[in-house]
């Protein structure tokens, strides 16, 4: 038993003993173990040290993140496959995954860092409203992009491929491309253009067209908006960047135009108390803000009043509840004063032809 095994450790497989292969194998497997546990220890020890410093014990573990167990292996699998005896295909493979791989996980280390970086500047520079600066946002994703592009090229490179022919083949596909999806590069476009002009913000309440609502999430190609009824409206960026976009976030006050019709039989001693009852009531009023009051025109039906006042905030719900208010006490003053709203009214003349007597 003991000679066979023997015979089988010594036995040579395309240039190295079993045992060389196994021992390889040992070596592989202790690297790859070593290095798992030191990540391991390394995440454990950071998460109890710098308590005083969470910021930058939180950027080292997501550092620390980047480091997988496929790293290790290849690691492992490069090193111990140096006291081997190997073909140059194998050598060109394992130097050629080796290489890859690092590049690979370079780039993710960028690209974390890149985020963590980007997370950081939106926090320090919220605006008083509490919006995050999209421009970072976009620049972060354009960042990351760039760094797997110059990743890529690299992998290539080491490759030898000639970069010239693909870029031109990229130049004449990205034509044809660029033709297929022109209304996605359109909304690409438009996203950067809102990123950086910032006609709003996450969190603004707008309305474009009929539709207005808070706006959730501003993407590459379309921006979600929340809308009162509650469900979430998709808009193109292409279509918010042409047209006419109300952002209500900046508004101080709330301008209030009230109409008021009355019956045209209304006696002029009466006409003249309205003003002064509708600057009654809104002076009475905290949270409304009387410009004027006035009779304004006549209509087919009615004599028409008009005030303007100011709501002294924002909030839709106050600007309900004052005009709720204000309509109340309006119904109980005519009431009092006996004076008629109008209603529609039409006046229909009916003419009838008279028959001509036959002779």
């Amino acid at each position: 038993m003991i000679q066979l095994v023997e015979t089988l450790l010594t036995t040579e497989v395309h240039g190295n003993m079993v045992q060389d292969y196994l021992v390889a194998l040992l070596i592989m497997t202790l690297i790859f173990l070593g290095l798992t546990l030191i990540s391991y220890l390394f995440k454990k020890i950071l998460k109890k040290i710098d308590k005083k410093n969470p910021e930058k014990q939180l950027f080292f573990l997501k550092i620390m993140e980047a480091f997988t167990w496929p790293l290790f292996l290849v690691i492992g699998l490069s090193i111990a496959s140096v006291s081997l005896e190997r073909t140059e295909i194998v050598s060109k493979i394992l130097r050629y995954a080796l290489a890859i791989i690092i590049t690979v996980y370079i780039t993710k280390i960028v690209i974390k860092i890149i985020n963590y970086v980007s997370s950081k500047l939106i926090e320090r520079n919220k605006d008083e409203n509490g919006k995050d600066p999209a421009a970072i946002e976009i620049s972060a994703k354009l960042l990351s992009i760039a760094a797997w592009i110059i990743a890529i090229i690299a992998i290539l490179t080491m490759f030898q491929v000639n970069l010239g022919t693909i870029i031109t083949g990229l130049g004449l596909a990205s034509v044809a491309i660029a033709f297929a999806l022109q209304n996605v590069l359109s909304d690409v476009f438009a996203s950067i253009s809102i990123y950086f002009d910032k006609p709003f913000g996450k969190g603004d309440f707008i309305s474009t067209g009929t539709d207005m609502g808070f706006v959730q999430k501003i993407g590459i190609k379309s921006t979600r908006i929340k809308t009162l009824n509650g469900e979430e409206l998709i808009i193109s960026n292409r279509e918010l960047t042409e047209s006419r976009v109300r952002n209500f976030r900046h508004m101080e006050k709330r301008r209030v135009a009230l109409e008021v019709g009355v019956q045209y039989d209304t006696p002029v001693e009466k006409l003249q108390k309205i003003p002064k009852i509708i600057e009654k009531i809104l002076n009475k009023i905290e949270s409304a803000e009387l410009s004027r009051a006035h009779f304004k025109t006549f209509t087919d039906s009615n004599m028409q009043f008009e005030a303007i006042y100011f709501i002294k905030n924002k909030n839709y719900q106050l600007y309900m509840d004052t005009q709720q208010t204000v309509n109340l006490e309006l119904v109980k003053a005519f009431r009092k004063e006996g004076i008629q709203f109008a209603f529609p009214t039409r006046t229909i003349h009916m003419y009838q032809e008279k028959k001509k007597k036959k002779k």
